[in-house]
């Protein structure tokens, strides 16, 4: 707070001076970074948007844009935010860093997917990746490739896809994606081979050791396993599985579906469904 008193400070002391217009631009820029610090994101946004408005042209431009996309979409604005990124990934040479070069294009493909423009998100994701596949963001690139062909209706490639970065580091981001897996699986009709992916995010990943931001993951992925022992007709293992959701994560957004299935399918359900 004590630094972004003294940017604004110094904004309205160099007033429209020609002479400091670049010392004014890198006031502007560290201000919105005193707001992304803070995790403030409108005031981020302000504070970018008045960079940009000064100084469309300035050395900072570009990261500013990136750094404005970013904000944007923290507070739910995905078209305007989508629009910032396009500036900033039009020449990304320009972009001061890897790091915000990262930045640019994942958020930018997501900003797309959350649109439904799902070739656009397949382009800027394939293209980041083009450029920088050794980047410590690409496999977030390649799952959001993988994101965009799945709702292209591009399966096969999803799937391979998606184990790709399954059998990488054991990260959330592996977990997330060995639960994609089992995803496509199942909008395959392939229960069975469903099954074995949906166990492999529930299990596969230390799950009483798990760190916490695993726990979505592993989560949904013990309510699906069971979604699908119920299509082959499973349901003492359904059951199972259902209670396990129930007792192993209470804060599940799953956990409502998972006790009214628990209801339907009956307190002893058996391996010949009744109960």
């Amino acid at each position: 707070p004590g630094a972004a008193e003294a940017y604004r400070a110094a904004i309205t002391a160099a007033g429209s001076s020609a002479d400091l217009a670049s010392l004014v631009e890198q006031a502007r820029h560290k201000l919105g970074w005193t707001h992304v610090m803070q995790k403030d994101h409108a005031a981020a946004a302000e504070a970018f948007e008045a960079q940009l408005a000064a100084a469309p042209g300035g050395p900072l431009a570009a990261d500013a844009s990136a750094l404005l996309g970013d904000a944007l979409m923290s507070i739910g604005k995905t078209v305007e935010a989508a629009k910032a990124f396009a500036r900033a990934i039009t020449a990304p040479e320009k972009l001061s860093s890897d790091a915000l070069r990262g930045l640019a294009f994942i958020r930018a493909a997501e900003a797309a997917a959350e649109r439904e423009a799902w070739q656009e998100s397949l382009q800027i994701a394939s293209t980041f990746l083009k450029a920088s596949p050794d980047s410590s963001r690409a496999a977030e690139a390649r799952y959001a490739v993988a994101w965009a062909k799945q709702n292209l209706g591009r399966l096969d490639e999803a799937l391979a896809d998606y184990r790709g970065i399954a059998e990488g580091p054991r990260t959330e981001l592996a977990a997330r994606a060995r639960l994609m897996e089992g995803e496509v699986l199942f909008e395959r009709r392939e229960h069975k081979e469903a099954i074995k992916a949906f166990f492999k995010a529930a299990y596969g990943f230390g799950e009483q050791n798990a760190p916490a931001s695993f726990h979505p993951w592993q989560a949904q992925a013990t309510y699906e396993a069971a979604r699908c022992f119920e299509v082959l007709g499973q349901k003492d293992q359904a059951h199972k599985l259902y209670a396990e959701l129930v007792e192993r994560y209470p804060a599940s957004e799953h956990v409502p579906a998972a006790r009214k299935r628990l209801e339907a399918l009956g307190s002893r359900a058996t391996a010949g469904g009744k109960s």
